[in-house]
């Protein structure tokens, strides 16, 4: 499985490293961990003076080439 990484909006927000076989998949697992922790849909949202609500998607995803793992997983670099 390949493996990406996002730095969430915010302070103290989440840097998660996910592994998945696809980055679909590996976004939903992120939108999911990111629904248990803020009881919200959109990932990194916040409100903008200058441009509105804005939060952060699929593309903000980013591929850490060639590491791979056999196991399906997601977790949080900031966590203890």
């Amino acid at each position: 499985m390949k493996t990406w990484h996002i730095q969430t909006w915010g302070a103290g927000t989440p840097h998660y490293l996910v592994s998945a076989e696809t980055k679909e998949e590996a976004w939903k697992m992120v939108q999911e961990e990111w629904k248990k922790e803020y009881n919200s849909s959109f990932v990194g949202g916040y409100e903008s003076v200058t441009r509105g609500f804005i939060y952060q998607t699929e593309n903000d995803l980013e591929e850490i080439v060639g590491l791979t793992t056999g196991t399906k997983m997601i977790f949080d670099l900031n966590e203890d």
